[in-house]
C-alpha cells in the first residue's frame, strides 16, 4: 500500500467517524426533567466476559512468501495454510456508568500457531516442483484499552464514540540441530472504536462494533548458525520497526439469561497491513543472515472466527 493510498485510508475512517458523531448529536433527544427525577442513584456496572472462539489466523509471514524471487527467472508461490485454526479464549473487562453515558473496556487474547503447514510450488524457467513446508512456530497477543462516550438517540438504540490504545506482539522462532532464528515485534498505537447497540427485546440485543488502528514498535532479530564452539551469530539492526495499520469488525447477539448473566454468539474479523520500517539501512552482513525480513513490502495479516461468550455483571 503506497503512502498516498494509506493517507486516503486513514482519511476515510476519520470522515466516517465525524459523520456518525454528527448524526448522533443531531438525533439526540431533548432531556426532560421528569425522566431522571425518580431514578435511584447507582454506581454503574462492571462486566467480565469470557469468549470461546474458533479463530483462524493468517499471519503476514505467510503472505510475504508469495512470489518471493530467489534469483531472476525463479520464484516460490505458496498455497493455503493448513493447521492455522485453533480454539482461543479472549478475555475482556469493562465498566458502564449508571446513566449509560460513558464506559471503558480492556480486552486480551493470545493465539499460537505451532503445527501450521502450507503447500508451495518452486517455479523456474521451464521447470516447476511442488512441495509442502512447515511454518515456524508463531505467537501473537493483542491487548486493547478503550474509553467510550455513549449517546442514546432512541430507547432502542445506543451509539458509542471511543478511542484508546492497541498493543500487538508477535514472536516467531525456528531451530534445528545447527541453527536457530528468532524475531520479536512489540507494537503500540492509537485506535478509534464505534459500538452500536440495538435493543430487540427486553432480553435480546444486537451489537455491531467497528474500529481502525495503527500500531508501531521495535523489531528484535537474532540468528545463529553452527555447532559446538563454531557458532556464528547475527543481530538485526536496532532501528528497524514493525508497522501494523488496519481495521476490525464484530457482530454479536446477546441474550440476558439472568439479571447479571448474558450469553452471546458472534463473529469478529480483523485485517491489518504489516510493513517493516527503516529496513533499507541494513548492511550486507545483516541482510545475508536475516531470514525474516528482506521482503520489505506490505503484507496482509488476518484474525477471524465465530465465538460463544458469557458475561457476568456486578
Amino acid at each position: 500500500m503506497s503512502i498516498s493510498t494509506r493517507t486516503e485510508y486513514v482519511k476515510l475512517r476519520w470522515y466516517l467517524l465525524v459523520f456518525i458523531l454528527s448524526g448522533a448529536l443531531v438525533a439526540q433527544p431533548e432531556k426532560t426533567t421528569t425522566s431522571n427525577e425518580n431514578k435511584p442513584e447507582t454506581s454503574g456496572t462492571f462486566d467480565l466476559t469470557v469468549k470461546r472462539q474458533s479463530a483462524t489466523y493468517t499471519p503476514h509471514q505467510h503472505s510475504r512468501t508469495r512470489g518471493w524471487f530467489l534469483y531472476p527467472g525463479s520464484a516460490i508461490y505458496t498455497g493455503k495454510l493448513k493447521g492455522n485454526t485453533d480454539v482461543i479464549y479472549p478475555l475482556s473487562f469493562g465498566y458502564t456508568s449508571a446513566a449509560n453515558s460513558w464506559g471503558f473496556n480492556i480486552s486480551y487474547f493470545k493465539h499460537v500457531l505451532a503445527n501450521t503447514t502450507y503447500d508451495y510450488t518452486y517455479a523456474s524457467t521451464g521447470y516447476a516442483s511442488p512441495g509442502r513446508a512447515r511454518m515456524q512456530a508463531l505467537t501473537r497477543t493483542e491487548l486493547q484499552a478503550n474509553l467510550y462516550k455513549y449517546f442514546s438517540p432512541a430507547d432502542w438504540f445506543r451509539i458509542g464514540l471511543g478511542g484508546g490504545v492497541r498493543n500487538i506482539n508477535t514472536s516467531q522462532s525456528y531451530d534445528n540441530l545447527y541453527s536457530y532464528e528468532y524475531e520479536y515485534i512489540r507494537a503500540y498505537g492509537p485506535q478509534v472504536s464505534i459500538p452500536l447497540t440495538f435493543t430487540l427485546s427486553p432480553r435480546i440485543e444486537l451489537s455491531l462494533i467497528g474500529n481502525a488502528f495503527v500500531a508501531r514498535g521495535k523489531r528484535v532479530y537474532e540468528k545463529a548458525i553452527g555447532y559446538d564452539a563454531y557458532i556464528y551469530k547475527s543481530w538485526g539492526p536496532p532501528n528497524v520497526r514493525g508497522l501494523y495499520y488496519g481495521d476490525g469488525y464484530e457482530a454479536r447477539v446477546s441474550f440476558r439469561a439472568l439479571e447479571n448473566l448474558r450469553l452471546s454468539v458472534g463473529y469478529d474479523y480483523t485485517k491489518s497491513i504489516f510493513e517493516y520500517g527503516h529496513y533499507r539501512v541494513i548492511s550486507l552482513p545483516y541482510s545475508a543472515m536475516d531470514g525474516f525480513g528482506p521482503q520489505n513490502y506490505p503484507q496482509t495479516d488476518r484474525t477471524q472466527g465465530w465465538y460463544l461468550a458469557a458475561s457476568v455483571s456486578f
